[in-house]
């Protein structure tokens, strides 16, 4: 499941939006496409799966559930779920965390603001 962030709206990196939902990088070794994964349980699989595209004006996160790894030699592919209740609450839970982080961001910009008070007096 595919949603994207417009980058003028929001001023954050998504590593940074990432780390902050418990998501750890990933290198594909094979491909070599970096990425990012957040385990289900204590076992490998199942894990979300997420690829982030970072274009001019926007973040694209492109999310799946990936249910086990690959079981026929000689493949890359796995079984994978693009939607289903896992991943649109999942979606939410992230859209939720960017909505709260940008919210942040700005109460700490309008509080540096705040304290910025002339060093002088009328």
């Amino acid at each position: 499941m595919d949603f994207a962030v417009d980058k003028t709206k929001v001023n954050l990196s998504g590593d940074y939006v990432m780390r902050q939902a418990g998501y750890g990088h990933i290198t594909d070794y094979k491909t070599g496409h970096d990425s990012y994964v957040r385990r289900l349980n204590r076992d490998h699989y199942p894990r979300l799966h997420l690829y982030l595209k970072n274009e001019t004006d926007k973040l694209i996160f492109s999310l799946h559930l990936d249910q086990k790894q690959a079981s026929y030699q000689g493949s890359h592919m796995h079984s994978a779920e693009y939607g289903g209740r896992i991943v649109e609450e999942e979606v939410q839970r992230i859209k939720s965390l960017i909505v709260r982080l940008v919210t942040e961001q700005r109460n700490k910009a309008a509080e540096t603001q705040e304290e910025k008070k002339p060093w002088y007096k009328f």
